[in-house]
């Protein structure tokens, strides 16, 4: 498993989207005035040719947890679209 980085999941114009970063930074600023839905800390480990996707914690500064299974789909959803 790699290290884990910080998420948070935002909502703009009824459309959910994750935003991956660095352990580091603080998911405050990352978040700024976006609406929060969640946020917590991912894990990425490569199982034969599949990466699975491990979403857990929360943001104690923006009072807002993680959905494990939910964020991890987002999250996959996020990626594959950036490869297209």
């Amino acid at each position: 498993m790699t290290d884990p980085a910080k998420y948070i999941v935002i909502e703009e114009n009824a459309t959910e989207s994750a935003i991956i970063f660095p352990c580091w930074i603080l998911h405050a600023n990352i978040a700024g005035e976006k609406k929060v839905i969640s946020a917590g800390k991912v894990e990425f480990e490569l199982s034969g040719s599949t990466v699975v996707i491990y979403c857990y914690g929360e943001s104690v500064g923006l009072k807002v947890k993680s959905r494990p299974k939910e964020d991890a789909r987002l999250i996959e959803q996020t990626i594959l679209r950036m490869e297209e």
